[in-house]
């Protein structure tokens, strides 16, 4: 059988010759193999599995060996060979990538050559716009999103330094709303403090919509802004408080004075001030920065990549929904994201109203590079069941 598939082929081809050096491992008994968790060949032999689709055989290798794949996808503890025969304009070129993993099953495959050429042509003509085996094989945990977790929501089961064990465990890259105490803490874990706490008097009721509160609040927003700095933490947060009858435009105004007065010392230090969206309908009463388009004209008030807002978005499905297109259409002026249930604030699972899997998908196809943080409060048993639930769901 002549198949021309072009360059994309026998680049194909190369790749998987490539892959296969150094990762041959042989052994003549079943019962003796024991090799190395899985490696990055064994998740690219899933991918081509998965990806090519092609017939299996039962084949007893030639020297006794014997490997052992699960069914058409592989998972931790398993381990499988697989031979790639390509013809190229009657060149043969044969190829033989062997996956290691651990453990056991009963079924010895071989893919059937054919079906790999076929499928390798199919692909070739498109590699371009596919990943690459390796590229999936080298994908970090949890996909394309930095995650993390609030502390508050877990400090009444969990120390600090407990919640950074556990967060490291799961797969979680940053610990929010931690004071600069709290810094060395979450770093001594290889963690990053993704959020400071805000610091009296800039809270959520106070805020920058009143000029009297500007000299207090930005004092004590520039202290957190040099502490960050010093540790490397990349956000602060501020708020812009509640209305008390003040219209809405003042506020925005009073806001995006104080914040141009901040902006560039924020720059300096390479630390984002983040003013929070929350919603005034359930949790915080008059609170003014209650809507995205608010927060969004605000931002572009001060147009400074150094000031954003924190999308919390269970407070913006209470107030507005339309998630998807609201982030899509503001990515440009969102530097961080909250999670949690609505209604309740409890996990992001089936109980409540939000797609959280298509809602972390949306973010993570705009290449946001910030963090997108949990910060619901756990009802079930075990609490910490909830947040490995959570990293899953948006894991994409």
């Amino acid at each position: 059988m002549v198949v021309n598939a072009g360059s994309h082929v026998r680049s194909t081809s190369r790749l998987f010759r490539r892959m296969s050096s150094g990762l041959i491992e042989r052994r003549k008994e079943a019962s003796r193999f024991v090799p190395p968790v899985q490696s990055v060949a064994g998740r690219v032999a899933s991918y081509i599995v998965r990806r090519l689709g092609v017939v299996h055989e039962e084949l007893p290798d030639r020297n006794g060996c014997v490997y052992r794949p699960y069914g058409s996808r592989f998972a931790v503890g398993r381990s499988v060979r697989i031979n790639l025969g390509f013809r190229f304009h009657g060149d043969v070129q044969l190829t033989s990538v062997y996956a290691n993993f651990c453990g056991k099953s009963d079924t010895i495959f071989r893919m059937n050559r054919r079906g790999v050429l076929r499928s390798a042509a199919a692909i070739g003509a498109g590699l371009s716009t596919v990943r690459s085996p390796l590229a999936l094989a080298t994908e970090t945990k949890g996909g394309r999103l930095k995650q993390g977790v609030s502390y508050w929501t877990y400090q009444k089961w969990f120390s600090l330094d407990e919640l950074c064990q556990e967060a490291v465990r799961i797969g979680l890259k940053g610990i929010d709303l931690v004071t600069p105490d709290q810094y060395a803490t979450v770093k001594k874990y290889g963690l990053v403090p993704s959020m400071t706490s805000g610091t009296a008097p800039n809270t959520i009721p106070i805020g920058l919509n009143r000029l009297e509160n500007h000299e207090r609040v930005l004092n004590s927003l520039k202290n957190d802004i040099t502490l960050a700095a010093a540790a490397g933490a990349p956000n602060v947060i501020t708020f812009s408080g509640n209305r008390k009858g003040m219209p809405d435009g003042e506020g925005l105004e009073n806001c995006a004075t104080g914040l141009n007065k901040i902006k560039s010392y924020a720059e300096e230090k390479g630390v984002t001030v983040n003013l929070e969206l929350l919603n005034s309908k359930v949790n915080h009463k008059d609170y003014m920065a209650d809507h995205c388009a608010w927060g969004v004209e605000l931002m572009k008030r001060v147009n400074s990549p150094h000031v954003k807002l924190l999308y919390d978005i269970y407070h913006m499905q209470i107030m507005e929904g339309d998630l998807i297109r609201t982030i899509r259409d503001n990515i440009a002026y969102l530097g961080h994201f909250h999670t949690g249930g609505n209604p309740g604030r409890h996990e992001i699972d089936d109980t409540q109203e939000v797609n959280w899997k298509a809602v972390a998908k949306a973010i993570a196809d705009l290449n946001f590079q910030g963090f997108l943080s949990h910060e619901f409060s756990p009802v079930n048993t075990p609490p910490i069941r909830s947040l490995e639930q959570a990293f899953e769901i948006c894991s994409v």
